[in-house]
Formats: C-alpha cells, structure tokens, sequence
C-alpha cells in the first residue's frame, strides 16, 4: 500500500510538471517549428503530457527505489546525490520521450519517419526537455532529502501551519531500543558501533514501508515511533513493527556476523494516549510531543529485561487492539512499578506465535 502510494504521489508530480511545461513552452505560440505542426498540432498536447507524465513517474520512482538501495550512493554527501541522481533521470526520461516520438510517427506515417526524428532528437526542442527534466529531478530530489527527514504527513502538515499552535492528539508511541548496546559499544569502539546502528536503522526501512510508523526521532542506538491509531491498531501494526525488525535483521545475519561479529537486536516498550503536539525553535525548528505518555512509554521500555519480554505494552494499548486471533501471546502482569509514577501500572507481555505477513 505504501510503495503503491509512493508510486501515485511521483505520477502525480510528473503529470503536474509536463504539463506547466507544456503551458509554459507552447502557450500562447501561433507558429510553431515544422517538426511541431507535423505531429497533429503539437501546439497544445495535453493527453501526451499527461501520458508522458505518469511514464516519467513510474520510471523515476522505480529508479529511486534501486538507487536508495546502492551503498555508494548513501554514503555520499547530499550535494553529490543531487549532482548524480538530475543527470540520471534526465537521460532516462529523455531516452522514454525519444522512444514515444517513435511511437508517434509510426502511429502518423505507418513507418518511422527518422528525418524527423533526427530533427527531433537533435534540434533546439531536445535540449529544452533535457534541461526541464534535469532541473525538474533537482527539485524533486531535494524534496525527497526534507520528506526524508520529516515524513509525509508532519511536512504538510508544517506546510499548512498546523504545528503553530499546541493541540493535542491521540497516539500510539513506541521506544524501540537496541538491546545489550553498552557491551556492544564497548566492545566494537565508537566508529565502528556507529557503523553498526546505522545499518541497523537501514534496515527498518522495510518496516516503515509495511507497518506505517512515523519515526519521531532517532537518540542514540534507540528509535522513537508513533502512529495515530486509525494507523497503529489495523493489522497490528504497533505490535508487529517490533517482531518485523528483528526478524529482518536476523534474515541478514550472515552480513552482520562477517561485519560486526554481532546480531542487532532490539526491545520496545507502547503505549497509547494523549499528548500535546506543537511546533518549537525558531532557528532550528522541530515538532514535539509533550506528556506523561512519553515518559511511561520509555518507563515500559526499560522492563524488557527486568521482565524478560521483547515488547511490552501498556494494558491502555492491549485493550485497544483488535479482538481476534492474531498469531501473538500476550501474557498480562500486574503492578509493575515504573521509576517516576506514583502507582503501580499494569502491563502486557507480547511473544509472537506465527508472525503474520
């Protein structure tokens, strides 16, 4: 759902910037080039564009999402990804409307017709598209390092000025927390344990993708998610978040055991309740959560191994889940004491069954 939706929003972009281009480019013209007038009054193409559009964001997406995957290109400052990345679409997507003039001339003469396909490729009106596409793929890709780090919903959300004044929201907050991370420090050295938690984090990639976290901030070796509950509680998704990441990471165990010599591992504490959202700094601006719900749910998280549980959650959150057969044993425990609360808190201890796709 997610990759179909990142799929829609690139289509969408393209078909919104072929067809400022055409408007730009072509309105307005009484006398176009030869080669224009030829192709069914090319003046004003609009159903071209818009073809051209969604075939540009489909190959732009399904590129980005391979480059994402290259190592080199991840370990390169910004200002190269941005050098690299325009050039790649721009001869891609070139190459694509080069192919569709092909298909528009044997569609109008029955036959290539390559004199006028040279003229195409060669003339004024190529290096017009090669140039939009090039800065048009600046632009996105600079989009795409800010979405990177606010996520979709908090960057319209900014956008629109929604964060300006406190309110307050109902959310489900996870700590997810490497386990055992002071002895792995120690014994991998800072650069390399550095190297290590990135990798890890990596990989939770594909769980944003599945189950639909927003990632509140990273701190250390430990990721904070949320998700509003409408998101959170369908299919799970604030309990298997948890089990996924470790089940991906010992999927690459071979990597991590040839690299590190140790498998990353991770425990979380959820809950769920209100807290207040606002908008704070002026030079650095950041969006933050206050309340009590912060504080329990990293309180949660520090009875992982006091209790030896990979997750725990609040009983506020277990009886908000769905009743039915979910592939996971929770085991209820009663009046825990968490540094900082007055009275003990009930909690639930969660161990997956069958994990379910």
């Amino acid at each position: 759902m997610q990759i179909a939706k990142q799929y829609l929003t690139s289509i969408l972009i393209w078909i919104v910037s072929f067809l400022l281009f055409g408007f730009f480019r072509f309105y307005g013209i009484e006398e176009v080039p030869e080669i224009e007038i030829k192709i069914k009054d090319f003046r004003y193409p609009w159903p071209l564009f818009i073809l051209a559009g969604i075939l540009a964001g489909i190959i732009y997406e399904f590129v980005e999402r391979r480059l994402q995957k290259k190592a080199f290109l991840r370990e390169q400052p910004y200002w190269v990804t941005l050098a690299i990345k325009p050039i790649i679409y721009g001869v891609l997507i070139q190459l694509m409307m080069i192919v569709m003039g092909i298909g528009i001339s044997n569609s109008i003469y029955g036959a290539v017709n390559w004199s006028d396909l040279r003229e195409l490729v060669t003339g004024k009106l190529f290096w017009v598209f090669f140039v939009f596409f090039m800065l048009n793929s600046f632009v996105i890709s600079f989009l795409q390092i800010i979405r990177q780090y606010f996520g979709d919903r908090v960057l319209l959300n900014l956008a629109i000025g929604k964060y300006y004044r406190p309110f307050e929201e109902y959310r489900i907050f996870m700590f997810l927390d490497m386990k055992d991370s002071t002895t792995i420090a120690e014994q991998l050295g800072t650069i390399q344990y550095s190297r290590f938690v990135q990798d890890a984090f990596r990989d939770f990639t594909a769980v944003i993708e599945t189950h639909q976290p927003e990632v509140y901030q990273y701190v250390g070796d430990e990721v904070v998610l949320t998700w509003l509950p409408d998101k959170g509680l369908v299919n799970f998704n604030c309990i298997k978040a948890c089990f996924a990441f470790n089940e991906i990471l010992q999927s690459r165990h071979e990597y991590y055991n040839n690299e590190y010599g140790i498998i990353p591992t991770f425990k979380a504490g959820a809950h769920i309740g209100r807290v207040r959202v606002a908008e704070i700094g002026v030079v650095r601006r950041d969006i933050a959560y206050h309340g009590d719900v912060m504080n329990t749910t990293a309180r949660i998280q520090s009875q992982c191994n006091d209790l030896g549980y990979r997750l725990l959650i609040s009983e506020e959150l277990w009886k908000e889940l769905p009743r039915r057969a979910t592939g996971f044993d929770f085991a209820k425990i009663n009046e825990v004491s968490l540094k900082g609360k007055q009275l003990p808190v009930n909690l639930v201890g969660v161990n997956p069954r069958l994990l379910e796709a």
